[in-house]
């Protein structure tokens, strides 16, 4: 028997990749947009709107990795980039789906 809870548990399985369709408790790394450009670090990210729906404590620590925001363009993790005409823009990222995931068998 484990000491997880089947929330620690999911938490540790999306590392890389999302257990659930929307990804809301994606943490891995992937840092480029479903489009292949590169996100920007979301302390940079100009909009207070944008960084405010971001799901971790401090937006330092999420860096420039694709993160699920609350109020997202899509039901996946996403990130932001530098547009046309120095405009910041949010891109979705492709993240792989884990499958079915059974924390109790750990």
């Amino acid at each position: 028997m484990n000491n997880l809870s089947t929330s620690d548990c999911l938490l540790d399985a999306e590392t890389e990749c999302k257990t659930n369709p929307a990804g809301n408790g994606y943490r891995g790394t992937k840092s480029v947009s479903a489009f292949n450009h590169n996100c920007l670090r979301w302390t940079e990210v100009e909009d207070d709107k944008v960084t405010a729906g971001l799901a971790v404590d401090d937006v330092a620590e999420a860096k420039t990795y694709c993160r699920m925001l609350q109020e997202s363009l899509w039901e996946s993790p996403s990130c932001v980039i530098n547009g046309t005409k120095n405009t910041q823009v949010q891109e979705k990222c492709e993240i792989n789906h884990c499958g079915k995931f059974d924390c109790m068998s750990m």
